[in-house]
């Protein structure tokens, strides 16, 4: 059976007060027994003090009518007279007193006394008679006639006697050993007060010993488990019971379980974080970009060694030093001013610094490096991570290679060209008539020639756009004759599809634009659109108003672009897949050109699309 604290507080001191509910009850038990007792003594007494009264009652009767025999004295008769009422009255008493019941008086005692009593009361009523015949007597002078009945009278007297004796001898046995009996009660009462009193008392002190040293022990026990826990030391064995100590023993063992359990796993975490730690150190000093961190308030924290080996210095000397030494001041300004930005919250948590950038070794050399500002943050606070690439060799190849586009671009197209109009001639019979075959093959190489010279053309485009030579002649054109003259360029290429052009615009729109580079966008949109749609399918060129831009839309019913590709469309010497393996044939940098293009008028240029649904580009033109 489990027994709580509280339930064994409460056996601790429920027993005490049934055993002294009990003990109560036995006090309460021989203290009515002795009232009971008490009452037979007194009921005993009353009788006797009846029985004498009635006894002097009529002894004073007596007296009183031999003293008016002798002196004829009116006052002797009206004692007379009082004694015998109080004789009546002293019988009804005793008459009363003993019919009353009480458990130590039997039913056949009682009857016998009231017999006893019923016999006084006839003969003191005819002892009454007597007196009174002898008053009669005696007040009319007959004086012998009262003598004669005095025998009578005394033989009655003497039968009262005896059965006032006997009744008397009853009640004084009673009597006598009543206070015999009542100091025995009184003993017995007393031992019985005494020793339960005691009894309860050690019970209490016994319960309280037994539980108190079970919880006290136990205690000690958790509180010695405690220490133990803390110092790192094996605990006590299991606490006996089944009360809330021992509960409380299991829930402090699982804690411990637990604590050693979350302590491995501390242990495996700190070794993770170590082990961690010092693969991103190695990781950081071998990387090949230089790493430096610096405060909220751009002063120099730390660098890596490629860093260090980067700007010539160690970083103990760059240490708290501002990010200055390190960059130019326009340079350190604009880190700044990201840095703030990003702590601020009102720019993105990482920036890479556009444009042409610099740093500089501590010798005040200058190199090109590309820089990347991101945020991080410790228990020390907020810091800021600025990745430093050394561009230098990336500028000298993108030279070389400028280079070398603008030197094969200027050295090919001329004899592409010569090779163009020899082909012309040939496919015209200037030079002979060709067989049906050599017409083909002519034709054949006059495509691939006039490929080569579009490449040429788009690379020589985009180095021009790159290197910033390029030069628009913005001004206000009409966009309807661009769209009409785009639509009829690529008509016939269409018409080679079998797919219609449509042109949707409901007035003539101004714009701010160079003609032909606007024409170049709508048509490259247009023959991309061409070749990827569907024959007997319709290819819709629509314009409208949209703020202070145009928007011009080409939108065609393909086999749309997936999503995954819609992100490099417009990068250099980019073509999406079809889904049967097929690519049409372009350079892939019509697009590229196309945006730049767009960007160069301060337009914009994408596109939406649902694969299997068609495309839809579209761009802007500022109005004029």
């Amino acid at each position: 059976m489990k027994l709580g604290i509280a339930r064994k507080g409460l056996i601790v001191v429920a027993v005490p007060l049934i055993f002294q509910l009990l003990f109560l009850l036995t006090l309460a038990f021989f203290l009515w027994d002795n009232f009971e007792k008490m009452r037979v003594e007194t009921h005993a007494r009353n009788v006797l003090f009846s029985l004498n009264e009635i006894y002097s009652s009529v002894r004073d009767a007596a007296t009183s009518l031999a003293s008016y025999k002798s002196n004829h004295d009116d006052q002797a008769l009206n004692v007379y007279d009082r004694k015998v009422v109080q004789v009546k009255k002293q019988l009804k008493h005793l008459k009363r007193v003993v019919s009353e019941r009480y458990a130590e008086i039997s039913e056949s005692d009682r009857k016998k006394d009231m017999h006893l009593v019923d016999r006084i009361e006839i003969a003191v009523a005819k002892v009454e008679g007597l007196l009174e015949e002898c008053k009669q007597n005696l007040m009319s002078g007959n004086q012998f006639v009262a003598m004669g009945s005095m025998p009578v009278l005394f033989k009655v007297a003497d039968k009262i006697s005896v059965w006032s004796d006997e009744l008397r001898q009853r009640y004084e046995q009673k009597d006598e050993q009543a206070p015999k009996k009542q100091m025995q009660r009184n003993m017995n009462i007393t031992i019985i007060v005494l020793g339960g009193t005691l009894i309860n008392i050690a019970i209490g002190i016994g319960f309280a010993l037994f539980f108190g040293r079970t919880i006290s022990n136990r205690l000690i026990v958790l509180a010695d488990n405690s220490d133990r826990l803390a110092k790192g030391l094996e605990l006590n064995p299991p606490i006996d019971g089944n009360d809330e100590i021992n509960e409380l023993d299991k829930s402090f063992r699982k804690m411990s379980e637990e604590l050693k359990a979350a302590q491995e796993e501390q242990k495996a975490l700190t070794a993770s974080a170590v082990a961690s730690e010092e693969r991103t150190r190695s990781v950081i000093e071998n990387m090949p970009i230089g790493i430096v961190i610096i405060d909220a308030e751009n002063r120099i924290e730390s660098l890596n060694p490629q860093a260090e080996q980067m700007f010539g210095a160690d970083t103990e000397k760059l240490l708290g030093h501002p990010l200055s030494e390190i960059l130019p001041s326009h340079q350190s300004q604009e880190v700044k001013k990201k840095t703030n930005e990003i702590r601020k919250g009102s720019g993105p948590s990482a920036v890479t610094l556009a444009g042409d950038s610099e740093a500089l070794r501590v010798t005040g050399e200058s190199f090109p490096a590309e820089l990347h500002v991101s945020k991080f943050s410790t228990q020390e606070g907020k810091h800021f991570l600025v990745t430093v690439q050394d561009v230098t060799e990336r500028h000298e190849m993108e030279k070389l290679k400028r280079e070398f586009v603008s030197m094969v671009s200027h050295d090919l197209r001329t004899p592409l060209t010569a090779v163009q109009g020899t082909l012309d001639l040939l496919e015209e019979d200037t030079y002979g008539e060709l067989t049906e075959q050599g017409h083909k093959r002519v034709k054949v190489a006059n495509e691939s020639v006039d490929r080569l010279i579009n490449l040429i053309n788009d690379l020589l485009d985009i180095e021009k756009m790159e290197a910033g030579k390029m030069r628009l002649e913005a001004k206000p054109t009409s966009l309807l004759k661009i769209l009409n003259n785009s639509i009829e360029s690529v008509r016939t290429f269409a018409e080679r599809h079998q797919v219609s052009l449509e042109l949707k615009i409901d007035e003539d729109i101004i714009v701010a634009a160079d003609r032909d580079r606007v024409i170049q966008v709508v048509v490259n949109l247009l023959s991309n659109a061409v070749k990827f749609s569907p024959a007997e399918s319709l290819v819709t060129v629509a314009a409208e108003k949209d703020g202070a831009f145009a928007l011009v839309r080409v939108i065609d019913r393909g086999r749309g672009i997936p999503k995954e590709h819609v992100d490099s469309l417009f990068q250099r010497f980019k073509q999406v897949k079809a889904a049967d393996g097929a690519r049409k044939k372009g350079t892939g940098l019509g697009l590229a050109i196309c945006k730049a293009i767009v960007e160069s008028h301060n337009g914009s240029i994408s596109i939406r699309s649902e694969e299997g649904k068609g495309s839809e580009f579209y761009f802007t033109l500022p109005l004029s």
